[in-house]
């Protein structure tokens, strides 16, 4: 064989051999989603301030002074799994379900944040629903308002526990008395279910599990038990000012 065509056969080898390989397509920008997250979520949640911290592929976020269901929640965390295919954002709640495939968290829900939000609304029937809570239950009180022939208005006292459920924290085996007098389990029902549940996870747009409940005087805390995230971009969003 001619050295020349020789030579130049092994020179197409080798730059054969040393050419690099084609790139992989490239994922999204850890920085770029951290930012987009924090913007659906407080578009949806309206906290305070929240920050998330993301690889790609998990995300996780701290929030303070959320808001579920018309309630305020005191902090809120989050151990997110993404979905690897995301779906365009679209400016609403849809965005969310499209960014993230199941989550852990754990939120935390003060005893004065309850009582704020029956002072200021009157739909599950009641007037001035006031809620005690205590490491085993509540106690509770207010001015019920009852409809049967005619209508007339009652000043109740209940106790119960709350209660870990699929749709939400609910009021569970509950007690009510009128004047000191405990009342009719179809009564009692019935006022329950005008209350129930007391914080509603459909406001939620996407899979959160939470496994367990806790109550203190002053709060009550569900947990999934979210792990933080040590590395990977991290984006703010505050509130902004009106």
């Amino acid at each position: 064989m001619n050295r020349r065509i020789l030579f130049l056969s092994v020179l197409l080898l080798l730059c054969s051999l040393l050419a690099p390989l084609p790139e992989a397509e490239a994922g999204p920008d850890p920085k770029a989603l951290a930012e987009e997250i924090a913007r659906e979520l407080g578009k949806k949640f309206r906290p305070d301030q929240l920050t998330v911290t993301t690889d790609g592929s998990t995300a996780y976020v701290e929030a303070r002074g959320a808001w579920i269901d018309k309630i305020r929640i005191d902090s809120l965390r989050l151990e997110a799994t993404l979905k690897p295919e995301r779906t365009p954002v679209s400016g609403d709640a849809s965005a969310l379900a499209g960014l993230i495939a199941s989550s852990v968290g754990e939120l935390t829900l003060l005893e004065k944040d309850v009582n704020g939000y029956f002072a200021k609304n009157e739909e599950s029937g009641f007037t001035g629903l006031h809620f005690d809570f205590t490491p085993s239950g509540f106690q509770a009180k207010g001015i019920y308002t009852a409809t049967f022939l005619f209508t007339f208005r009652i000043r109740l006292a209940a106790q119960g526990v709350l209660a870990l459920r699929p749709e939400g924290i609910i009021l569970d085996q509950v007690a009510m008395f009128v004047e000191g007098l405990k009342q009719p389990d179809s009564f009692t029902a019935r006022v329950v279910s005008s209350v129930n549940p007391l914080l509603e996870f459909r406001d939620i747009p996407f899979p959160v599990t939470f496994k367990r409940l806790t109550m203190t005087e002053a709060e009550v805390t569900l947990t999934g038990g979210p792990k933080r995230l040590d590395q990977g971009a991290t984006a703010v969003w505050k509130r902004p000012q009106p």
